[in-house]
């Protein structure tokens, strides 16, 4: 791999990367806003210290839902300094991706789309601490080529790539409001299997979704 093909495949995930964390950025907050608790928190709160001390409602009200609303974006910093460690660009593959894909006897593999000589999409697969399960990872797709089975053929390529390294199995992990890839691995033959918790800081919470697929010595249909 020459090294300027090296720093497009990375100019291309950092730049996707960066995407979808503003996108996640923005899911989270709505679902921060859309969370019942702070606002039943309030509730509760001007109930309790506004009527038994008669006090002033639209000023008790006021001064509880802008101290919520403070914690709130404490909280909410906290919660996405955790979870915002799913976009980051600095794995130990992407210091030297042909070192750590070609230049190695382990049982890896990445492979990518290109369109006009421009990177649109990217897929990998790498070893784990089972043997015979491979993680498949670096899933990315340009969004303005999304929809047009750029996700699909890779899929299909890397299944039939991954015949020589002898896997039974491959395994990834997404979060579950990451929905349109969800739905993807879910077309593909990936099933789900176990869910944790990634990030939480109350009143935040994202999960990790675990996903599994059995191989077939020959992949064929997709």
């Amino acid at each position: 791999m020459k090294r300027e093909d090296e720093t497009k495949i990375l100019q291309f995930i950092t730049k996707v990367q960066a995407d979808m964390k503003t996108e996640e950025h923005g899911k989270q907050l709505k679902l921060l806003f859309s969370n019942p608790i702070p606002y039943g928190v309030s509730i509760l709160l001007i109930i309790t210290i506004g009527l038994p001390f008669d006090l002033p409602v639209v000023a008790v009200s006021g001064c509880i839902l802008m101290t919520i609303f403070f914690l709130c974006k404490v909280q909410f910093q906290k919660f996405w300094k955790e979870m915002s460690i799913i976009f980051s660009s600095n794995g130990e593959d992407l210091t030297n991706l042909s070192k750590f894909y070609l230049e190695n006897e382990k049982k890896r593999l990445f492979l990518i789309a290109e369109y006009n000589n421009h990177v649109i999409g990217t897929i990998a697969v790498r070893e784990t601490e089972r043997e015979g399960t491979g993680k498949l990872w670096r899933m990315f797709v340009d969004p303005s080529c999304r929809r047009m089975g750029i996700g699909s053929k890779l899929m299909k390529e890397l299944f039939c790539a991954v015949q020589h390294l002898e896997y039974s199995s491959l395994e990834l992990r997404t979060h579950e409001t990451n929905t349109m890839a969800i739905e993807f691995y879910s077309r593909h033959g990936f099933r789900e299997r176990k869910k944790t918790v990634f990030a939480e800081v109350f009143p935040c919470k994202l999960h990790a979704i675990l996903f599994q697929k059995q191989l077939k010595q020959v992949e064929t249909g997709f």
